[in-house]
């Protein structure tokens, strides 16, 4: 076999073998019981006391990379959802620019580092040049800024470990990787994890602030209610549109207010209606007077069933919505209480720019991220970015 491919990537408690998208903690539509978990591992951490799960520093890196030894030693690498090569030939062979750019450069650092035979990681890059840096210096991934050691040439934000059979099939065995195996000559890969290795002392009023907040929403969430909110989940007992609706709703309220509420969801009908992508394409038959008049149609009949939905449950999205603002702010407490404590962090951003969060693992409930809202949030920031301006 000319090239390694790393077959579809296999996990123990059907979670998926690359970290991507992470749920924001306090979007509880999913399973309402597991934001509750991740807020008492989570403040557990902070106070000092035993925890279910870990919690890690959430980076904003650029491209996300797998780089792993086969049991035999061998170093692959790959993007994280793409095929591993061995060689960088193979990696010219692609014709992706990009992955020569980035991929040849990894695959030869992987060779030295201490990482052991059958070994993968997923990292995200937080900077990467054709020699060490010769002074302390400043990288943006993507929205962050961040300070990277003098004499790095590599720096990465590693969030998970695993295994690797003699097959290339790789399996999750840790949220928070052993990054000492990542060290190698120019290499900085800090530590994500917050645990032991650094003293997070939640002060007493602020831990008692964030229980009352969390467990006042625990106490609203009534059996009924946390039914209904699976359904804004899947969708099931709503119009057809009312979920993806919904998704984007929550996305624009936490780059903007960062809070939840029901005229703020009914003043969003419009946008949503508004967009390219709810309204009917043209038809080869139609002149464009005609499909105008289609496309008006099209977005009052929506606007109206949009508006329906949100009637026929307004008293039951009230309540949910109540939940949800009060885990924001127990959430935005939490972070305020990272904010104090970020010199501590091997992770360093630029004249302090504030991290984009934190993430919670949990055996029986997968991960969350604990992210600003609202007009000073990453959402924001990161919605704003240049880069990414249409």
């Amino acid at each position: 076999m000319t090239k390694t491919y790393f077959q579809f990537i296999s996990e123990a408690a059907k979670v998926h073998a690359t970290t991507g998208h992470l749920d924001h903690v306090t979007h509880l539509y999913a399973d309402p019981q597991a934001t509750f978990h991740h807020f008492t591992n989570t403040v557990n951490h902070f106070e000092g006391k035993k925890a279910a799960g870990t919690i890690s520093q959430k980076a904003d890196g650029g491209m996300s990379v797998k780089a792993a030894k086969l049991p035999d030693g061998t170093p692959v690498v790959g993007y994280k959802t793409g095929e591993m090569f061995s060689d960088p030939k193979q990696i010219a062979a692609t014709g992706k620019e990009h992955y020569v750019r980035s991929l040849t450069p990894i695959l030869k650092h992987v060779q030295s580092m201490n990482m052991k035979p059958g070994t993968g990681f997923q990292f995200d890059l937080l900077h990467q040049s054709d020699a060490p840096t010769n002074k302390k210096t400043v990288s943006q991934p993507n929205t962050i800024h961040y300070a990277i050691p003098k004499g790095t040439q590599l720096s990465v934000a590693a969030h998970s470990q695993y295994s690797v059979d003699k097959h290339g099939e790789m399996k999750k065995t840790s949220n928070t990787p052993d990054v000492s195996q990542l060290q190698a000559p120019g290499v900085h890969a800090p530590e994500l994890a917050m645990g032991k290795n650094l003293k997070l002392e939640m002060h007493p009023n602020r831990s008692k602030k964030i229980h009352e907040l969390v467990g006042d929403a625990k106490s609203q969430m009534t059996p009924e209610l946390a039914k209904f909110a699976k359904t804004l989940h899947t969708g099931a007992g709503h119009h057809p549109k009312f979920h993806e609706f919904h998704e984007q709703y929550h996305s624009h309220s936490s780059r903007t207010s960062g809070v939840r509420s029901v005229p703020e969801m009914r003043a969003y009908v419009d946008t949503f209606t508004n967009k390219k992508a709810q309204q009917p394409a043209k038809r080869k038959t139609e002149t464009d007077a005609e499909h105008k008049m289609r496309v008006s149609t099209h977005k009052t009949e929506l606007s109206r069933a949009l508006h329906a939905n949100i009637d026929k449950h307004e008293e039951k999205f009230h309540k949910v919505f109540g939940i949800h603002n009060q885990l924001i702010s127990a959430k935005h407490h939490i972070l305020d209480q990272m904010r104090e404590h970020e010199a501590q962090f091997q992770l360093q951003t630029h004249k302090g720019e504030e991290h984009e969060g934190l993430v919670s693992s949990l055996p029986k409930h997968g991960m969350a991220k604990f992210v600003r809202e609202g007009s000073a949030g990453f959402p924001k920031k990161n919605n704003d970015n240049p880069r990414f301006a249409k």
